[in-house]
């Protein structure tokens, strides 16, 4: 798909063909129905995050201050970078492994691939998206089946890589 077709949708300037929506649905391996279906956003699908700081040194015990959740090992890779966990207070997101009241352990957006899993936050409304680059094009495909997909814009949002799920067992 050339970076042209991806400027005619993203910009609204211009009246989108069948050709250009048929080019990006299958570089980007995405029902061509998601440009044709309008879908309402339900209240109940917002998402809050609140965000739980890490101090830790290389091998040393994490423990949240806010939440009781024990020790848990904080991996090298993670100290090295600015990392902090969220806490997810949404709907489950099956296609994603999370569940409501779940950890993410997240760093700030930097050296991201195909396939990663990130949290978008644009306008304070919270996303959860898998990452698609496709010939030099970035791409975030929702969770959500029934959304569209978005181009990326460092301008317009905040991206978060999620590196690990932690999942609370007791939360009584």
């Amino acid at each position: 798909v050339s970076a042209a077709y991806i400027h005619i949708l993203e910009s609204g300037k211009q009246d989108v063909t069948l050709r250009v929506l048929e080019s990006i649905s299958k570089s980007f391996n995405i029902p061509l129905s998601y440009f044709f279906e309008d879908f309402e956003i339900e209240e109940s699908n917002l998402i809050i995050l609140s965000k739980i700081p890490i101090k830790a040194k290389i091998d040393e015990q994490l423990k949240y201050t806010e939440i009781n959740l024990g020790e848990i090992f904080l991996e090298e890779k993670y100290v090295k970078k600015e990392a902090f966990t969220v806490q997810y207070k949404g709907l489950d997101i099956d296609n994603f492994e999370v569940k409501k009241d779940d950890l993410l352990l997240v760093t700030k957006f930097d050296n991201l691939k195909s396939g990663d899993k990130l949290i978008t936050i644009i306008n304070n409304f919270v996303k959860f998206c898998t990452l698609s680059i496709n010939r030099g094009n970035i791409l975030l495909i929702p969770s959500d089946s029934n959304e569209l997909c978005y181009v990326y814009d460092d301008k317009k949002m905040q991206v978060l890589k999620i590196n690990k799920i932690i999942r609370r067992k007791n939360l009584s």
